[in-house]
């Protein structure tokens, strides 16, 4: 913020975060570094070119507050934590063949894969019909050879026989 706002030639008169009292300061500094802080925003706004990006942030940060008050953010940063590492990982073994496997690890193979299907189905005309069954289509057949070859140890899924 600092950077931006020396970039944009307005004067920093105060970066330290006004907004934060641990009671390391007397009221009267807080209050005047608050001030400091309301006057650089109110500079910025000014000089700034975009001004709905600009009170799209401001918006953020008020809901971020609200958030706060009501101490919801621990509860919306392990949501946010949970997505954004399944998109890493979708993003990082995307042509490994891993995708399934996490589905069904995570427990929504139901419903990203029927998903998937529905969309799939308006321009590929050999999947209309098809539908994820996460009971039955959950495992692969075993090679019939395999199981014959090793009698009573291995068992075929009841949904291929």
């Amino acid at each position: 913020m600092g950077y931006q706002l020396k970039k944009a030639g307005i004067d920093i008169l105060h970066i330290d975060n006004g907004l934060l009292h641990e009671g390391l300061e007397t009221n009267k500094e807080f209050l005047n570094k608050t001030k400091l802080g309301i006057e650089n925003l109110s500079k910025l706004y000014d000089n700034v070119t975009d001004k709905k990006t600009f009170s799209r942030t401001v918006n953020v940060l008020r809901t971020y507050n609200y958030l706060r008050f009501f101490r919801l953010t621990t509860i919306l940063a392990k949501v946010y934590i949970r997505y954004r590492d399944r998109m890493e990982i979708r993003l990082e073994f995307a042509t490994e063949g891993h995708r399934f496997f996490d589905l069904r690890r995570w427990d929504i193979d139901d419903e990203v894969l029927n998903d998937f299907i529905a969309r799939d189905q308006k321009f590929r005309t050999y999947m209309r019909g098809s539908v994820y069954n996460p009971v039955e289509d959950d495992y692969l057949p075993l090679p019939a050879s395999q199981v014959q070859f090793q009698k009573g140890v291995l068992q075929q899924d009841p949904s291929y026989q």
